[in-house]
């Protein structure tokens, strides 16, 4: 969370409201090729080896669990 918030502060944006306004955690059972597709949108992807990506695309059942938070921002002028 720190890295976008200096992110932001750096491109003229400034906090004028933060709140959280929803978090949620849904449980998945993906096939390999969905949690290979998941790992890509992810910033994991570029660090991830060779072996991390065969590994999850052999596999038939990746029991995972996914995070989610929602926030709120505006930009001042």
């Amino acid at each position: 969370m720190k890295y976008i918030f200096m992110h932001h502060m750096q491109n003229n944006w400034k906090v004028l409201h933060y709140s959280r306004v929803m978090s949620c955690v849904i449980r998945c059972v993906l096939r390999g090729d969905e949690a290979v597709a998941l790992l890509q949108m992810t910033p994991f992807a570029w660090r991830a080896k060779p072996e991390v990506w065969q590994t999850l695309a052999a596999k038939e059942v990746f029991d995972c669990q996914t995070d989610f938070n929602i926030h709120l921002w505006q930009r001042s002028y």
